[in-house]
């Protein structure tokens, strides 16, 4: 387990509680139980997720659909080693987009990380 990782995901965690800052995470997650063979943004905040579960291996997430029938989540399930990059967005000054995790394909391998 990288705790470096661990750690910005507990932030995450402890950031919903506020309503202005967004999270986008470049994963290669499982949507619909099928994996996106790309690095593909997931954006989520205080109001775009349901409920969200620490695995051993992994983040869920359960979120609501973006069409007329809101109430019916889904699921996406993001393998921590999947993970290419994490941005933290503050709302209120939208400038203040950084990115707080990003793993190159060596780093990974490695188990190192670089954040900047």
């Amino acid at each position: 387990m990288n705790l470096f990782l661990l750690n910005i995901l507990y932030q995450m965690l402890a950031d919903l509680e506020y309503s202005d800052v967004n999270y986008i995470i470049y994963a290669r997650y499982y949507f619909f139980d099928q994996q996106m063979h790309f690095y593909e943004p997931i954006h989520f905040n205080r109001e775009s997720v349901l409920e969200i579960e620490l695995k051993e291996d992994a983040l869920g997430l359960r979120m609501p659909l973006d069409s007329p029938r809101k109430d019916i989540p889904y699921s996406v399930i993001i393998p921590f080693d999947s993970i290419k990059q994490i941005e933290k967005i503050q709302l209120e000054r939208i400038e203040d987009r950084h990115v707080v995790l990003w793993m190159s394909n060596w780093q990974r391998s490695l188990g190192q990380k670089q954040h900047t």
